[in-house]
């Protein structure tokens, strides 16, 4: 197993160092951006794997940079915010439910940030300053 993985190292490296480099310089990589439209065809196939490569490496940057912000791939390839991010995700749906009789006005979290969820503590005052957004609590009036 040992000399399986060091012979797989030693071609990795080589490819690295001799195979990738001799490549890149027989590529026909014009000096300008007007030089690309003088490429014939048979430079565009010399240059189709490197640009292979370089489209799925921006793809899988952006794919997980996405992953990292928070946003999800909805159906219909429209993408969606996640909005909450740690408020009973066990859950498939999030309900809660009040009591009607009130006293005096209430005000209830629609920014997932609360920590007194579902009650409004504040949280979005700092998040608007933050991100420039205008998100407020639900009020409702006494009954």
């Amino acid at each position: 197993m040992a000399a399986f993985l060091d012979a797989a190292v030693e071609r990795l490296q080589v490819a690295i160092t001799r195979d990738v480099p001799a490549y890149l310089k027989g590529l026909p990589l014009p000096k300008t951006a007007q030089g690309f439209l003088g490429l014939d065809t048979g430079d565009w196939v010399k240059l189709a794997p490197l640009l292979g490569t370089l489209i799925v490496v921006h793809l899988l940057s952006v794919f997980a940079l996405s992953q990292l912000l928070g946003v999800i791939a909805a159906k219909g390839g429209a993408n969606q915010v996640q909005i909450n991010h740690n408020i009973k995700k066990t859950l498939a749906k999030v309900v809660d439910y009040v009591p009607e009789k009130r006293e005096d006005k209430t005000a209830y979290c629609r920014c997932w940030k609360s920590k007194t969820f579902p009650h409004c503590d504040g949280s979005h005052n700092a998040h608007n300053k933050e991100s420039g957004d205008n998100i407020g609590p639900l009020m409702v009036p006494k009954s």
